[in-house]
């Protein structure tokens, strides 16, 4: 196709001929023409050559591929752009200069001949084409009104950024369209501030009597919030290329006249504001290549001169086709599936690594973290997401509600994996300590009537099975060591009681005395019988200078009254603040009162939880000296007086060093700490070592959480059934 000096296009064929057998006369008016030159319509050539029965009813092209595919030409069209990203090529920390207009405009030969780029003419006279076709910092120019700008690119022209962007009819919804405008809207968001020049070719005024120019100017006031402070469109530079008339023929008279009707009265008028604020430019024709020699320095005095915008936002829905949502929600919801079934499936070997998994999968926030994982491991995916939030929300919310059964399934998978994996370290612990006991005491297997024992054997075998070194020998996991320490301790406490008591029945007379006392409690029982048979009667209450003495433990000697007042204390559980209904449990009623754990199993089911607070919370007295797999997944509250860690600092109590050396006993006698069920590093721990016996009284667990200090960056987050127990004293 062709245009004629009447403005309307005709096949060349049929104009030459009509031209060969008429006088010059327009086919369309009748009128007389000025001359006969003929110029290639190369809009109209594109338009035609895209055009197919029916298309407008055809499928979006996204909606013939699966899922899977559409993802995996994302991501492919995502490498191609990633340099956009970059500080070399992208616009962040930019000012730039945005280039639209349709495919075939001449945005990539406008662009070289400002950024300073020798063009000369194509052999057919109709383009301009680079003189160096090889410098790859110039833009690719299409030929015959094809385009050779697929993705957006950039070159730096005095002191600015120029953005060469794909054309604005590209909006097929295929997968490279929608990642070059999810970039183009990188580019804009991220820029300091954008100045915008609209390119339109001559030939689109004339292809389709301007239909394609009105439809390109509606597509940019769409794209454009409302709350710019100024109209963005009105604020760009217009240039209008391949322009044939003479340079003393008025432009907007020119353009005018080709977008003369009625419903074109919008773009009329935009043209004539770029008139009225001289910011409407030409570039010629390549026939008229001597005068585009002042063009280049008029529009970048022009662009320079553009007050630059800082964009608030852009309506999306302008640059893709909104038939593409579906596509684009299934493709969202499939590499949401293949990442969850991937986290799901990477394997996990140690403690450390099945703790930090339950933790960060088990939590409330566990699927919002998931696609902020998602969006981040997958770059193509997080910036689609910004481009296409609707659709992404709707695979969101999908992905949720059809895989949080696979999720806690996933989770009870985990704990069972853990469980086999804490019985292995305790079997390793404890063929390595039987191994270093052989070692040094061998059994004869024929001399049964020898026990070898030693008071203070396991003393000198700890460091041949936890020290160091030895430890790497059946774990490097610090979760799975502090396992090993924890059952080496409880192997040799049970073995050494099974040599002591081998022991004492070979050489003390053990045998005679068991068999004296079933004699003896056989008497008692007797005497028992006989009491019951008399009347009953109230027993007198023992004065209080003959009641039996507090017995104080080796460890609280010295600290006697500290020790009788801790003895006295109570762990109340209040469970509703409307009532005075409260369970009390007495902390001499603990069989070790210095190292017991309160049954909170009475404690009654919680309807706000949906689970009873024994399920949350592990509530003992003492401090941590290791894991216990019953405390998975709660919060474990210690009390522990001042003493016991001071007595046992060169012991389990050493990594308390710290907390002990700006702990003023004159103050607190007692401490609370706050530690994680599940693992973690046995420095990791939060406590309280400011607060008295009567300060402690007057506030709840929750409360006194609150008040703590940390012995890493992040203090642990406490269940809020914290609130109902208190301790009393």
């Amino acid at each position: 196709p062709v245009v004629a000096a009447d403005g309307h296009s005709y096949e060349r064929k049929a104009i030459s001929h009509h031209f060969q057998v008429n006088d010059i006369k327009s086919p369309t008016t009748g009128l007389a023409l000025k001359n006969k030159d003929l110029f290639d319509n190369h809009a109209l050539k594109v338009m035609i050559n895209e055009w197919k029965p029916g298309k407008h009813n055809e499928l979006c092209v996204l909606e013939t591929r699966d899922a899977k595919s559409i993802a995996a030409r994302i991501r492919e069209e995502f490498k191609k752009n990633a340099h956009l990203l970059t500080p070399e090529k992208g616009a962040a920390s930019q000012h730039i200069v945005a280039f639209l207009g349709n495919t075939g405009a001449g945005k990539s030969t406008l662009v070289n001949l400002l950024a300073g780029k020798k063009l000369k003419i194509s052999l057919d006279g109709e383009d301009y084409v680079l003189d160096n076709e090889h410098d790859s910092s110039a833009m690719a120019i299409g030929q015959g009104g094809s385009s050779e700008t697929l993705y957006p690119k950039s070159i730096d022209v005095e002191g600015l950024r120029f953005f060469d962007l794909p054309g604005f009819n590209d909006t097929d919804g295929s997968e490279q369209n929608l990642v070059n405008a999810a970039f183009i809207r990188q580019i804009l968001l991220d820029a300091l501030s954008v100045r915008f020049v609209y390119v339109v070719g001559q030939d689109q005024f004339t292809a389709d009597r301007s239909a394609s120019v009105k439809q390109l100017f509606h597509s940019i006031r769409r794209l454009f919030v409302a709350d710019q402070e100024m109209n963005l469109t009105d604020n760009g530079v217009f240039v209008a290329t391949k322009i044939t008339c003479n340079p003393g023929t008025d432009l907007i008279t020119f353009l005018l006249k080709r977008t003369n009707s009625s419903d074109k009265m919008e773009l009329n008028q935009q043209l004539a504001s770029w008139h009225q604020s001289h910011k409407l430019f030409r570039m010629f024709h390549p026939l008229r290549e001597a005068d585009n020699h002042n063009v280049r320095d008029e529009i970048l005095k022009h662009i320079h001169n553009t007050k630059p915008v800082k964009l608030r936002g852009l309506n999306v829905s302008a640059l893709y086709p909104q038939d593409t949502k579906r596509s684009l929600s299934r493709m969202f919801l499939n590499v949401m599936e293949e990442a969850l079934k991937c986290q799901f499936a990477t394997p996990l070997a140690t403690l450390s690594e099945y703790d930090r998994a339950l933790l960060d999968r088990s939590q409330e926030g566990f699927w919002q973290a998931f696609h902020v994982d998602v969006c981040k491991q997958e770059e193509a995916i997080g910036l689609l997401k910004e481009f296409c939030i609707n659709s992404y929300n709707e695979a969101f919310q999908n992905i949720k509600k059809e895989n949080e059964g696979v999720r806690q399934s996933h989770l009870e998978s985990l704990r069972k994996k853990r469980q086999e994996r804490l019985d292995e370290i305790k079997r390793r612990t404890e063929v390595r300590t039987q191994e270093i006991i052989s070692s040094h005491a061998p059994q004869d297997e024929k001399a049964n009537d020898i026990v070898f024992f030693d008071f203070g054997y396991h003393k000198d075998y700890y460091d041949q099975v936890c020290g160091a070194t030895s430890i790497t020998q059946i774990t490097s996991d610090s979760t799975e060591q502090e396992v090993v320490r924890q059952n080496h301790i409880d192997f040799i406490s049970r073995h050494s009681h099974q040599q002591m008591m081998s022991w004492h029945q070979k050489y003390s007379g053990f045998n005679a005395l068991s068999k004296r006392l079933t004699e003896v409690e056989a008497e008692l029982l007797s005497l028992k019988t006989s009491t019951m048979r008399m009347p009953k009667h109230m027993p007198m209450p023992m004065p209080k200078d003959k009641q039996a003495p507090i017995y104080i433990p080796e460890v609280a000697r010295g600290y006697e009254k500290i020790y009788e007042r801790f003895l006295k204390g109570v762990l109340i559980y209040h469970p509703n603040s409307k009532t005075d209904q409260s369970i009390e449990f007495p902390i001499a009623g603990l069989a070790n009162p210095l190292d017991g754990t309160f049954d909170l199993s009475r404690c009654e089911y919680d309807k706000t939880l949906d689970r009873s607070p024994c399920d949350y919370l592990s509530i003992a007295t003492g401090y941590r000296k290791g894991l216990k797999p019953k405390n998975t997944s709660k919060i474990e509250v210690w009390l522990a007086p001042r003493f016991l860690v001071e007595k046992e600092l060169q012991g389990p109590a050493s990594y308390l060093s710290n907390v002990l050396n700006n702990w003023d006993g004159s103050k607190a006698q007692i401490g609370i700490f706050f530690t994680w069920g599940s693992g973690g590093h046995p420095h990791s721990f939060d406590y309280l070592t400011s607060y008295s016996f009567d300060s402690i009284s007057n506030s709840d667990i929750l409360h006194l959480h609150s008040q703590s200090s940390s012995s890493c960056p992040t203090k642990l987050v406490v269940f809020s059934v914290a609130s109902k127990f208190k301790f009393r004293f």
